[in-house]
């Protein structure tokens, strides 16, 4: 099984969990659902 079908599976597990009662997991700010957001660049003289 690949990477991303693992990760997919633990997620799953992991709603399921919480459904059933489990208390949530703190997790870092730093990990999120959505997409990376993009780096800003910052140019000179601004």
């Amino acid at each position: 099984m690949n990477y991303f079908a693992m990760a997919h599976l633990d997620r799953q597990l992991y709603l399921l969990f919480l459904e059933r009662g489990g208390d949530a997991l703190t997790l870092s700010p730093k990990l999120r659902d959505g997409p990376p957001l993009l780096p800003t660049l910052e140019l000179p003289g601004e």
